[in-house]
């Protein structure tokens, strides 16, 4: 099953370009382990065993769960409408970048108010 996976996701009938943007869809999966590892200390605070921060800890560590099928079920789509094919992990690639600058940024400001106060 795995390598019917990988026959799909890197077949050489598709144009080099579209291998790598499936390939870029697919990178962040290596910083899984480390982002898995991070998340355990959003419970550190006293009294953060809420609901939310369950929900959020589940919801920031299945993203393996929907980029391997994105990936997977884009290149299928390709075979049938290159367009749709083409657009689908670019707008994915650029929600996850857009996600990423926007908690670096929340980060960053969060500390810069902390420095002024």
């Amino acid at each position: 099953m795995i390598r019917r996976y990988f026959q799909q996701l890197l077949s050489k009938e598709f144009p080099d370009w579209f291998r790598l943007i499936n390939l870029c869809l697919v990178l962040p999966i290596i910083a899984w382990p480390f982002v898995f590892f991070l998340t355990i200390f959003m419970f550190d605070a006293p009294d953060s065993d809420t609901r939310s921060n369950v929900l959020l800890f589940f919801a920031i560590n299945a993203y393996p769960v929907y980029l391997l099928p994105l990936a997977y079920y884009n290149s299928r789509l390709f075979q049938k409408n290159r367009i749709l094919g083409s657009i689908l992990p670019v707008l994915m690639i650029l929600f996850i970048l857009v996600a990423a600058g926007l908690l670096v940024f929340l980060i960053g400001w969060e500390h810069y108010q902390a420095r002024i106060h």
